[in-house]
């Protein structure tokens, strides 16, 4: 904890003191991009007989667009941003048995709408009058606006030697599990990026600091890989 309130202390203190030097060029951002997500662990459910077992993530493509207006100062800049990201996350395929009953679980995935807000400090590292690289780094903040799951679940009970499907546990499901979600969350975005005139690639790994669920004791935190491609407008 005491090292996430000095990350975010540094940032606001290079915040401050890009914003207040003279003769800075600002600088608009629009990009687009897709991301690729996934779970720190895998998420624990259990059935109505206590039986336990984990739903494992996978790295998922999701997309984002947004903007950014970016200060800058020498070698220095600094820039907010205002991102709308689908995050799509599949998890691997599910089968539990035992000897009264069978139960398989595929196709799970969950899919959110989030409005990301970084602040993000760039370092030149590399440039000419052409092009220019860039390290970068700060703080994300995500504000969660919904969320769906939805799996395919098939339920067998054995009865007389026999499997039968029991129907009511069985089927596709879709549905809403915003309230399932913290609402707002932190990550650490660090990265590169290109720049060639006024086009720019910026490449970003995203590292959650928040735990993704509200209702469990697990930490459990989001990462992401975000590649992005944008256009430079000056002011």
């Amino acid at each position: 904890m005491k090292i996430k309130i000095l990350y975010i202390t540094i940032c606001i203190f290079c915040t401050e003191t890009i914003f207040a030097q003279n003769n800075n060029e600002f600088s608009v951002y629009p990009h687009i991009g897709f991301n690729i997500s996934s779970f720190t662990k895998g998420v624990t459910y259990s059935l109505d007989n206590g039986e336990k077992f984990d739903y494992n993530p996978k790295y998922t493509i999701g997309f984002s667009f947004g903007g950014e207006i970016e200060k800058k100062k020498q070698n220095i800049g600094l820039s907010l941003g205002l991102i709308f990201t689908l995050e799509h996350i599949k998890f691997e395929d599910i089968s539990v048995s035992s000897d009264t009953y069978r139960f398989h679980s595929k196709n799970f995935s969950i899919l959110n709408k989030n409005l990301d807000v970084p602040i993000i400090v760039s370092y030149n590292i590399w440039g000419n009058n052409v092009s220019k690289i860039y390290l970068k780094s700060g703080i994300l903040f995500r504000f969660l606006l919904s969320g769906t799951t939805k799996n395919t679940i098939s339920f067998y009970k054995r009865e007389n030697d026999q499997w039968v499907i029991n129907n009511n546990y069985s089927g596709k499901n879709k549905g809403e599990f915003t309230d399932g979600y913290n609402k707002i969350q932190v990550a650490i975005p660090i990265g590169i990026s290109y720049e060639y005139k006024k086009i720019s690639i910026d490449f970003k790994y995203n590292i959650g600091l928040t735990n993704v669920y509200k209702y469990t004791k697990e930490n459990i935190y989001n990462r992401s890989f975000v590649l992005s491609a944008g256009y430079s407008i000056t002011l």
